[in-house]
């Protein structure tokens, strides 16, 4: 989304909070505000829908922006190149499995418990990503170790097919992705990149 953001030009201005349309927004149901953001504009971010809170700021910053066109930023085209690492589906897998128990055996588990231990709470450690949800929830006795491991590794799968997705629906969108061999060392990679570059 970060790549995306630059290359098509995101909007991204400084919206107030206006606490009248959130007192309004909060008496709603979910759906009701998923269709009214999906009303003012197209939705490219899912956590804009799956997360109440985000979800009123985006209905926020939206109905601003429709109102004020004064607040929309015109970016510049920006020259890029953009590369991608191809490998096999599950190549891909097998990497994400082995990576997972990788991090597992450097202290990760270790990592949680010591940070719950200093005061973070469950839910704020649960904010920062897939393998501190998980692992929280092992750490706090919620789930066993073979259940977590499965259901995070899961998780990481699922993430990475829905990467694959938003670059299907980027190069769609016309920004061109210059898939390089994964299974190429380094210097290989590097010397690919480079005839894209000079030719």
């Amino acid at each position: 989304m970060y790549l995306e953001s630059v290359i098509l030009g995101y909007e991204m201005s400084d919206v107030p909070r206006n606490e009248e349309l959130r007192k309004e927004l909060k008496a709603l149901s979910d759906d009701d505000l998923i269709a009214r953001l999906q009303s003012l504009r197209d939705v490219h971010n899912v956590t804009d829908t799956t997360d109440r809170k985000r979800l009123i700021r985006a209905i926020e910053i939206s109905e601003l922006r429709t109102l004020n066109f004064e607040l929309r930023t015109k970016f510049p085209k920006i020259a890029h190149q953009v590369f991608g690492i191809s490998l096999p589906r599950e190549e891909i897998r097998r990497r994400i499995t082995k990576r997972l128990k990788q991090r597992l055996d450097e202290g990760m588990v270790e990592e949680v418990i010591t940070l719950l231990d200093s005061g973070i709470t469950p839910g704020q450690l649960e904010f920062y990503g897939l393998e501190y949800k998980y692992l929280t929830r092992y750490a706090t006795g919620q789930v066993s170790y073979d259940e977590m491991f499965r259901q995070l590794n899961t998780a990481i799968h699922q993430f990475s097919k829905r990467q694959m997705t938003w670059f299907r629906r980027m190069e769609k969108k016309g920004v061109e992705i210059n898939w390089i061999d994964g299974s190429l060392d380094l210097h290989g990679r590097l010397r690919e990149i480079r005839k894209y570059l000079v030719g």
